[in-house]
């Protein structure tokens, strides 16, 4: 478990270590080293942050639906709860698969940027 371990401090260590010389040179072998290390960090950084965004919005969006164009608060209220389960388990699941996604994409063009952590704009 140990050696695990050590082996799994020293691989990140070595990838966050060798995007800085791979922004900074710009060549193509380093910029890949750069552009993985922009991946895992924004995967990792990024994969609760789309959680949270993604449930927030599909649970407005099931009220939204659920409700209509309703301006009764007390119809709002009975709804949000209803709608709550759905939202969060949905948003789960978005959340899961736009993260690496997000990343990836963004990673390439923009590297540490809010777009790899899942910071943009959520309806793309």
């Amino acid at each position: 478990m140990r050696r695990a371990l050590t082996a799994a401090l020293l691989a990140i260590g070595l990838t966050a270590s060798s995007f800085t010389a791979a922004l900074a040179a710009g060549n193509q072998c380093q910029a890949g080293a750069g552009r993985f290390g922009s991946f895992l960090v924004g995967w990792v950084v990024g994969t609760p942050i789309s959680i949270v965004r993604t449930q927030i919005k599909d649970t407005r969006a099931f009220t939204h639906d659920f409700v209509g164009d309703s301006t009764n608060p007390l119809l709002w209220g009975l709804a949000a709860p209803l709608c709550l389960t759905s939202g969060v388990i949905n948003g789960l699941m978005e959340g899961i698969a736009m993260a690496p996604v997000n990343a990836w994409k963004f990673s390439g063009t923009a590297p540490f940027s809010p777009e790899t952590f899942s910071l943009g704009d959520i309806d793309k």
